[in-house]
């Protein structure tokens, strides 16, 4: 059995070179498979226990691959876990997966399931890759995070400088649409009421002059009302009417019986059932004192009646002139109001000015704020091409550190009088392989590797230029 165990580690050393290797590596192969031509042949029984454990071997191998991958990716679920985003979580995740399917492998290795083993170790490296894979992208994102907040926090900043007045300027405003709301509905009204006003004023009564009490009176004074209606019966003296009376062009007083007296009968000759209508432009009197007119209802019961007495007066067609000049003076309402007109204005031209100055400030805070948006985004755009950088970067030095441990390696045994040493000092100074290309000293090391006894540097040497 020491013998198989022998040959089994031979064996694997002899078929595990690549071509890449040094020339040295190259003839320890060789020895190594000159030693195995020299040996025995191995007995049935002996091929059979070489060739289980070669087997059992290559599963532990493959569980051991595995293994490997889940190590990997549980460290790096570590790396990602320090910033505590949707990605390290998911790096845990793969982490979590890759090492199931690690503890799968190693069952499948000590059971012999050789099929299963595959799987569970290519779903264990691909686990291990997306973890890599999660773990990088965690970082970028948490530094994309960082770089938002600090835009954030810059942009916090500048609202803090203009929020302050921007947020008692728009306070303003409510209040004063409110108040030329409220300002519109007073002209409005102040409209209407002027319309109403200049509608009386400009209103022409029949027979604008009358005596009354011995006394001329213009009939669009105070308690001169236009009466509507139709005609019950016709007095001497004046006519009793079934309609209406009130101010000029307004509504009256409400549908009753009324005697109009002095009603001018022989001038405007009316009769029974007849409409006057507000085309008229009828007027007459009606005492402060609410004069009443009696009369007996001799159609029907022969009571007496009494309703409102309105006087005509007499028509006068010769004012004084005094009287004239006074109601020609009269200035007719306009249908605006210029003090509410000028409060709405200037409720304008403020809540104008705010906006604009609102405008201004938000303008001011575009301005300061643009250059850090741009910023920032340029920044976090260069998060991934950053990292790349990065991560080159960190590769390159991962394989200087293997090349600068290979040189110093090679240069200990050179140093040592190692043949293998000073051939491969020899060969990098003669390519400029790590050191500086020195033919000089590639000539000096390959000379003392030929003589410490090996061929390839003889070989080597008379390559060499001016050799």
């Amino acid at each position: 059995m020491k013998i198989s165990l022998l040959v089994i580690v031979l064996l694997v050393s002899a078929v595990s070179f690549t071509p890449a290797q040094s020339a040295y590596d190259r003839r320890y192969a060789t020895s190594a498979g000159s030693l195995l031509q020299n040996m025995p042949a191995p007995t049935a029984a002996e091929q059979a226990a070489m060739n289980r454990a070669n087997i059992q071997w290559q599963w532990q191998q493959l569980a051991n691959k595995a293994k490997k991958a889940a190590d990997q990716a549980a460290a790096y679920a570590t790396q990602a876990a320090i910033y505590n985003n949707d990605a390290s979580k998911q790096a845990a995740g793969d982490a979590s997966q890759a090492a199931g399917y690690a503890g799968q492998a190693a069952q499948d290795a000590n059971l012999g399931y050789s099929s299963d083993l595959q799987s569970c170790v290519a779903n264990a490296t691909q686990a291990a890759a997306e973890a890599k894979q999660a773990a990088a992208q965690a970082e970028m994102d948490s530094a994309v995070t960082k770089l938002e907040n600090e835009r954030d926090g810059i942009v916090a900043q500048l609202k803090a400088k203009y929020d302050p007045t921007i947020s008692d300027l728009e306070s303003q405003i409510p209040a004063l649409k409110q108040k030329a709301e409220d300002l519109e509905g007073q002209l409005s009204q102040s409209e209407r009421e002027n319309a109403r006003l200049r509608a009386k004023q400009l209103f022409q009564p029949k027979d604008p002059w009358r005596m009354l009490d011995g006394k001329v009176c213009n009939a669009k004074d105070e308690s001169w009302y236009q009466f509507t209606g139709i005609i019950a019966e016709v007095k001497p003296h004046g006519i009793l009417v079934h309609g209406e009376f009130g101010p000029p062009t307004e509504t009256g007083f409400g549908e009753q019986t009324y005697f109009v007296d002095n009603f001018p009968v022989q001038t405007y000759p009316v009769v029974d059932d007849e409409t006057i209508t507000a085309d008229f432009n009828l007027v007459a009197h009606l005492s402060p004192q609410a004069s009443v007119y009696h009369f007996t209802n001799t159609t029907i019961d022969l009571r007496v009646n009494t309703v409102r007495r309105l006087d005509y007066g007499a028509i006068v067609t010769s004012p004084p002139p005094d009287l004239v000049r006074k109601w020609n003076t009269v200035i007719i309402a306009d249908d605006t109001n210029p003090e509410i007109t000028k409060q709405i204005n200037d409720n304008r031209n403020q809540q104008s000015a705010i906006e604009s100055k609102l405008q201004q400030l938000q303008s001011d805070f575009d301005r300061e704020k643009q250059p850090v948006m741009a910023e920032y985004e340029a920044k976090i755009e260069d998060v991934p091409n950053e990292f790349s950088k990065r991560a080159k970067q960190a590769e390159d030095a991962k394989k200087q550190a293997v090349t600068d441990k290979v040189l110093k390696n090679n240069q200990d045994l050179a140093d040592k009088g190692d043949p293998y040493g000073l051939l491969r000092m020899g060969e990098r100074y003669r390519d400029g392989e790590g050191v500086p290309k020195d033919l000089t000293k590639a000539s000096d090391y390959l000379q003392k590797a030929a003589a410490a006894g090996d061929p390839t540097a003889a070989d080597e040497l008379k390559k060499l230029p001016g050799q």
